[in-house]
């Protein structure tokens, strides 16, 4: 456990990876595939997300190598991962303490693309749209 939470703080210190493996985290993505694998769809449908734009953030996960894909298009957490993922275990708040200071403007950027299906750059700083 200690060289996946190890990995995780390596992948934070990479900004576009960082916010979305934090975005995920803190939308419930990584808790929900703790149940198994689901498509983006369902797992969209399920957090209130939009999928495409959450496929996308799954697809970072698996470049950083906490997600992996599973047969019929859908993701799943790395083998031995559901603990790492626990929302009620000792290492979940782990995972980004401290970090969260330093990215909470561009996190709540990401959040907001993927609750309202916006591209990135529509969103405000702090997440809202800009008026036009």
């Amino acid at each position: 456990m200690k060289a996946r939470m190890a990995a995780w703080g390596a992948v934070l210190d990479v900004p576009d990876e960082a916010l979305a493996l934090i975005a995920l985290r803190e939308q419930g993505a990584f808790a929900a595939l703790r149940e198994g694998p689901m498509s983006a769809a369902s797992l969209g449908a399920q957090l209130e997300v939009a999928p495409r734009r959450l496929r996308s953030l799954l697809d970072v996960a698996c470049i950083a190598g906490f997600l992996r894909r599973a047969p019929e298009g859908r993701f799943a957490l790395m083998p031995g991962d559901e603990a790492l993922f626990d929302p009620a275990g000792p290492f979940d708040r782990q995972l980004v303490h401290g970090r969260l200071a330093d990215i909470f403007g561009q996190r709540a950027k990401l959040l907001q693309t993927l609750r309202t299906d916006m591209p990135v750059d529509a969103a405000g700083p702090g997440g809202e749209a800009d008026p036009e």
